[in-house]
């Protein structure tokens, strides 16, 4: 990817194709976030294309017209787990880094006893790879 960095019209229409998970056509990515406009989708793809975070799957007749429809390279978990690999690969202080993400999660913004629960599923499923 030439730039890591999503705008946050990047970011929104992001979200959009990985909530439904499909191939989209603009029209269907605006109908579904009322707060992006056609221009702006249709520019923002091209973006996104040039960045490598989506690809065009197919070309579908709409009425009179074709449009092509547009697919998320990645799942959001997947984009999301290459990010922190990058971070971790490029800091300093690994350790520091992991217990920042642990006090982040822990944060209170979610179930504490889920996260804690899937962080020990997390470290015990490592553990018997690496052994």
């Amino acid at each position: 990817m030439k730039n890591n960095y999503l705008s946050e019209r990047e970011m929104n229409v992001m979200q959009v194709l990985w909530k439904y998970e499909k191939p989209m056509t603009v029209t269907e990515i605006v109908e579904s976030e009322k707060e992006l406009t056609t221009p702006t989708v249709h520019t923002v793809l091209r973006k996104l294309l040039d960045k490598g975070y989506v690809q065009v799957i197919d070309t579908v007749q709409t009425g009179k017209v074709f449009a092509r429809r547009y697919k998320a390279k990645k799942t959001q978990d997947e984009e999301i787990e290459e990010k922190i690999e990058k971070c971790m690969k490029n800091s300093r202080n690994p350790m520091s880094f992991v217990n920042t993400i642990t006090a982040a999660l822990l944060n209170g913004a979610v179930d504490e006893e889920s996260v804690i629960d899937e962080l020990e599923r997390i470290v015990q499923k490592r553990k018997k790879e690496i052994l």
